[in-house]
């Protein structure tokens, strides 16, 4: 009696159990393989000393929080310059340039700091790292001397520092990952759309190029009318 008995809640137990599964399928895989991130985050073989520590604070909330705020404060700043546009030498052109040398350092810092808990493969294996490695080398580039050919050039990618918010605030990053998986469809649609202005603007050099020659005198006009139409 008593070995039925305990047959009895075994049995019970099994199906308590595969009725959870079945009324939560896939559980155990939303348990892991969800995360990539995270999945990567345990792949890391910790071969400098501390490493382990060094990622915990990286990624710590407090660090991201204090990062994405200093990086809004950066683009604040850099639209006040755009707006007032200090004289050389100025007294404002001396404080944003300190505040462009303390964001630089303080994003330099950070950049070690993520390659260092990442290191060495990891790091490369994120495209948004990728990206804060080249805006904070073209900055400290931009920065080092003004004697390089194109550094003004260079010195505007200091405006592409905001995009590392992306990295930082996760919602924003998901609507930019979801962006980014949507442009293959939406490039199908420009070709239609290419298409369509290509077949509308024959017809138009057609009919119109004798009365409206700046809009439709040859075919590059009237894609460019059609275009602006658009």
């Amino acid at each position: 009696v008593a070995a039925a008995a305990a047959a009895s809640v075994t049995s019970s137990r099994h199906g308590s159990q595969d009725a959870d599964d079945e009324d939560n399928p896939g559980l155990g895989d939303r348990q892991s393989g969800d995360d990539p991130d995270a999945d990567a985050e345990q792949m890391i073989v910790d071969r400098l000393p501390y490493q382990a520590r060094v990622r915990q604070l990286y990624a710590s909330q407090p660090t991201t929080t204090a990062i994405a705020l200093l990086i809004f404060i950066n683009f604040v700043i850099s639209a006040v310059d755009k707006q007032i546009n200090p004289l050389p030498g100025s007294t404002s052109e001396v404080a944003i340039n300190g505040f462009e040398l303390f964001f630089a350092l303080v994003f330099g810092v950070e950049l070690v700091l993520n390659l260092y808990a990442h290191w060495f493969a990891y790091f490369f294996k994120s495209g948004w790292n990728i990206f804060d490695l080249v805006i904070v080398t073209v900055t400290f580039i931009g920065m080092g001397s003004s004697n390089i050919p194109g550094v003004n050039v260079l010195r505007l990618f200091r405006a592409f520092r905001v995009f590392r918010l992306f990295k930082r605030v996760e919602s924003l990053r998901i609507i930019v990952e979801g962006v980014g998986a949507a442009l293959p469809g939406v490039g199908n649609a420009f070709v239609l759309l290419g298409l369509l202005m290509g077949i509308w603007s024959i017809i138009g050099v057609e009919f119109f190029r004798e009365y409206a020659d700046e809009e439709f005198g040859n075919f590059l006009k009237a894609m460019f009318t059609m275009w602006q139409v658009m």
